[in-house]
């Protein structure tokens, strides 16, 4: 973890340095007092984040990006799980095209639960190197068009380059990329970023996250839920739940989850739990 500049708000910058040095207590403290934590039901949390994003990215942003029509660029949604960055993206993509905000036309790469759909106006993720075509991971791009006779697409890179690929490169190398792992955001800047805050939050993702927006940054965090054995003290105790997630280091998480005492006094790896990691995906 470095020192991070990006945010133009000063409390913002020392919330971030109060979170790198360990004390995630009194940066949870000051996003809440800033209205930066939301809250919903747990099934209803996606809903809440893609809600926000679809907002914002309709809202004006700075004159150099406006006059560029890049309103997608300013905003971006983080998650610790591909499952999550999924489900996300699924529902965004959905509204929009629901909305007219995709072109009419598709195209369709991979199968199963990897198929991808591909229309204009679509925001994507690079997520494998080609240096050929100066394509690398971790890339944002806008498809321009596409052309199903052809089966390509054409994308427009942030760096204003215009790249036509075939399907079939398309389906080894992008994905939708309306929201990203938080591994995957390290190195981008937006305007804002909107982290899904899940029990898979760690400090480390919870830094790269929040350091992302210039602007602002956001968590959004599910309800406790409120009964005789889980009390809601004044409705902070998602805050609390909060902090010790941003407490905990990725290093204890992966020892957890790869490890069981099978036998008194020895840990052993736990292969179905090694198996459960590398399909939810953690910090890919």
């Amino acid at each position: 973890l470095t020192d991070n500049r990006r945010q133009t708000e000063a409390w913002e910058r020392r919330v971030l340095a109060d979170l790198r040095a360990g004390d995630p207590d009194a940066a949870v403290a000051a996003y809440a007092d800033h209205g930066r934590v939301h809250t919903a039901p747990a099934d209803q949390l996606p809903d809440r984040v893609v809600n926000d994003y679809l907002r914002l990215i309709n809202e004006p942003g700075p004159a150099d990006q406006a006059r560029r029509g890049e309103p997608f660029e300013r905003v971006v949604m983080l998650a610790v799980r591909r499952a999550d960055v999924t489900d996300l993206n699924d529902t965004a993509r959905a509204r929009l095209l629901a909305a007219g905000r995709l072109g009419p036309d598709a195209v369709h790469t991979g199968e199963g639960d990897k198929q991808r759909e591909y229309r204009a106006s679509d925001r994507v993720l690079v997520t494998a190197n080609d240096y050929r075509l100066g394509l690398l991971n971790g890339a944002r791009a806008a498809v321009t068009a596409v052309d199903p006779r052809r089966q390509t697409l054409t994308l427009a890179t942030e760096d204003d380059q215009q790249v036509t690929v075939p399907v079939e490169w398309a389906g080894r190398h992008l994905d939708h990329g309306y929201a990203m792992t938080c591994h995957k955001a390290q190195g981008a800047t937006v305007e804002t970023a909107l982290l899904y805050g899940t029990g898979a939050l760690t400090r480390e993702a919870g830094y790269v996250a929040l350091s992302r927006g210039r602007a602002a940054n956001h968590l959004y965090v599910p309800d406790d839920p409120v009964d005789e054995r889980t009390v809601a003290v004044d409705g902070k105790r998602h805050l609390d739940r909060l902090a010790a997630r941003l407490a905990v280091r990725r290093t204890q998480t992966l020892a957890t989850r790869q490890l069981h005492r099978s036998v008194p006094g020895r840990w052993q790896p736990d292969s179905t739990l090694v198996a459960q990691q590398r399909t939810e995906g953690i910090s890919r």
